[in-house]
């Protein structure tokens, strides 16, 4: 019964995890339709309402400065303990009414002010929706995990570049296109909630009022500004952010120089799905040359990606004829731009964030940047198109329609169109691409900085600049860690954990006694708890497992522990450290024990055991040797070095398990010295 218990609650988790997943997707899916249903209106509110570039530039600047405002205030309320679910549902049903009113308005000012409120809404989706990343996913693979999430958001892209922009100014029931586009973008908004709320889980946490202020949001980006790495990301993001921006205006471009109006919506597409493919590969490449490199693997690839912009640039505005024949030319190099161009988001600066600033304020970390980069970007992208566009190169404003519009006003438009575009975008590329190789400097010693941090550090809460003590804990043996014990020194303690659980299962197959093994197991769990928890209980309940025990109810074991028998330790420090551990390890042997407590002598305990003992000796010993080489003090200290030689040894032997058994029991004298270690060792 116990063990059917873990077996569903395992599958709860993963269907919890996929629901989530899922959900996000969705929404980043809806981030993307809002992303291009104003572009792809553009033209058609030309011609409607007889606004100038100028303006529709000015409504991008509206969401832009609210981005910017409204951002911290969200990151803010979710640091104090908001749960992300319902800051979420907010930001959707307020998203999706103003969709709904945009597509009922004509006045300018009241576009600009719904403007302003969706600004609101998405500057509360983006950070979230990036900090649910880091509960879901391992350093290793969340390059896949935010390629995804880039992925949904192109798709949403490419489904209104196909309904939006062909029909975007035809009458449906006496209704615009792009305003019947705007009120489906709306009514669709307001059923995503309902999805929020069904399948996005998160653990709960306490509610704290007083993290809530402005001062402390202030307080918060002086720490994240003195991190080099955040600084980096935040003004190549201002750069970098420009040229995707001024490009909001490249259908409008495409329909000056007569492709019809469903080719221009394919081309666009085109772009949009070399983008989805390209935010997914960039992800996988990121994360591949992550493990390869975990300093300079991502910065790589983003560099990469981002010199490989400039050469598109030129080639779509300024190199490829503006005739509507070369549209099949454009479509495929605009594919090609997508696919090569999109990777230094999902495949660098995303993960790269969630290793530099510490967990808590991750939410925050995002939310600045949103506001310093997302706001900034994409303000200056559409401006710098109009001004540049209409002052100096000679754009001029029709409400013709473009078919309706002479060949020299077409021609003319098209060409002041398509230069405003290229010198909006080559200019800010190139910076951003000459800013990303301070990350080769800042990002190895921010990433390091974090990782010594949080395996030795209490936490630090930086928007009060004080520090949180953790408690103190204590050994099986009744001995007490130090209050600065490493996370090197837990994970000498779990393997010496596990150690034991081996041990147990020798005691069980040459002992043949279920009481003393049951006893032994419990033990060693209670060292497991109490060493690399501690007191903590609260912390244990929100972040860890519940394990099974024998005949002592459930003892609680945190993530990490678990990473560990998957090969995947903390923060990626002791990667693949157990290749030879298979996934269900630590649930085969809980259930061997189980049978064990039932029918000792049978022979399904003898068997499964002995397959427990052959598989864990094949690891325990790895993990043993990888933590004492990566402590110097330890390994220093005389008398100690032996003790592990004859560890190495009795495992070794051929003949005796019952000497295997002996020799790893006795861990007391370790523990006790580990528990006195002082603080981390590089």
């Amino acid at each position: 019964m116990q063990h059917y218990d873990e077996t569903h609650r395992s599958f709860q988790r993963r269907t919890d995890r996929d629901g989530t997943v899922g959900t996000l997707c969705v929404l980043s899916m809806l981030k993307g339709a809002d992303i291009q249903l104003l572009p792809s209106s553009f033209r058609a509110m030309e011609q409607d309402l007889h606004l100038t570039t100028a303006s529709l530039a000015i409504l991008a600047l509206c969401q832009g400065l609210s981005c910017a405002i409204t951002g911290p205030f969200w990151g803010n309320l979710v640091d104090a303990g908001m749960p992300r679910k319902t800051v979420l549902k907010v930001a959707v049903v307020l998203w999706g009414l103003c969709a709904i009113s945009l597509g009922m308005v004509s006045h300018f000012y009241v576009m600009a002010f719904l403007r302003v409120l969706n600004g609101v809404a998405l500057s509360a989706l983006v950070p979230i929706v990036q900090s649910f990343v880091f509960d879901l996913s391992e350093p290793t693979s969340r390059g896949w995990l935010f390629g995804m999430l880039y992925f949904s958001s192109s798709i949403g892209q490419i489904c209104t570049c196909l309904t939006v922009l062909p029909t975007s100014d035809r009458m449906f029931c006496g209704i615009s296109g792009w305003r019947a586009a705007c009120i489906l973008v709306g009514v669709i908004s307001l059923l995503v909630s309902f999805l929020v709320e069904a399948f996005i889980h998160e653990e709960p946490r306490e509610w704290e009022p007083k993290r809530l202020g402005l001062s402390r949001e202030v307080v918060k980006l002086r720490k994240f500004m003195e991190i080099g790495t955040f600084k980096v990301i935040i003004f190549q993001g201002v750069f970098g952010t420009i040229p995707g921006a001024a490009q909001g205006f490249t259908s409008m471009y495409f329909q000056y120089i007569g492709i019809p109006d469903t080719i221009c919506g394919l081309i666009i597409a085109m772009r949009t799905i070399g983008d989805a493919i390209g935010g997914v590969l960039g992800g996988l490449i990121g994360d591949a040359l992550a493990v390869r490199d975990p300093d300079y693997g991502r910065t790589c690839a983003a560099m990469f990606s981002v010199v490989m912009s400039l050469p598109f640039i030129y080639a779509v505005f300024m190199g490829i004829p503006c005739t509507s024949d070369m549209a099949m030319v454009l479509a495929g190099t605009l594919f090609l731009s997508g696919l090569l161009t999109t990777w230094p988001v999902p495949g660098c600066l995303n993960p790269v964030m969630l290793e530099i600033v510490p967990k808590r304020h991750i939410s925050s970390a995002y939310a600045w940047d949103v506001a310093l980069v997302f706001a900034s970007g994409n303000t200056l992208g559409p401006l710098l198109v109009g001004y540049i566009s209409e002052e100096f190169f000679g754009y001029k404003l029709s409400t013709l329609r473009v078919a309706d519009m002479t060949p020299e006003a077409r021609q003319t438009n098209a060409e002041a169109l398509g230069k405003a575009l290229f010198v909006s975008s080559a200019i800010p590329a190139l910076i951003c691409s000459l800013m990303f190789p301070l990350l080769f400097w800042t990002y190895p010693a921010d990433r390091r900085r974090m990782l010594d941090q949080t395996e030795s550090e209490p936490e630090t809460d930086l928007d009060t600049e004080r520090t949180l003590k953790p408690e103190r804990s204590q050994t099986s043996a009744g001995g007490t860690l130090s209050e600065r014990s490493s996370l090197l020194s837990q994970l000498w303690l779990s393997s010496l954990a596990l150690i034991d659980v081996s041990s147990v299962s020798s005691a069980m197959i040459w002992s043949r006694s279920c009481a003393n093994a049951r006893q032994l197991f419990e033990t060693c769990f209670d060292t497991l708890a109490q060493t690399v928890i501690g007191t903590q209980k609260s912390a244990a309940r929100r972040h860890g497992v519940v394990i099974c025990d024998v005949d002592r109810g459930t003892t609680a074991i945190p993530q990490e522990f678990l990473n560990l028998l998957q090969g995947r330790c903390y923060k990626g420090r002791f990667l693949n450290l157990l290749p030879h551990l298979h996934t269900d390890l630590l649930s085969q042997l809980r259930l061997a024990l189980l049978r064990a407590a039932k029918d000792p002598e049978g022979p399904e305990v003898r068997s499964a055991v002995s397959a427990m003992c052959m598989r864990m000796q094949t690891g325990m010993l790895d993990l043993a040797k990888t933590v004492w080489e990566a402590s110097r003090s330890v390994r220093a200290e005389p008398g100690t070095a032996g003790w592990l030689q004859q560890m190495e040894a009795r495992l070794c032997c051929d003949d005796s398990e019952s000497e295997f058994y002996k020799a790893f029991l006795n861990t007391e004298t370790c523990l006790m010295f580990l528990a006195q270690t002082p603080g981390p060792v590089s």
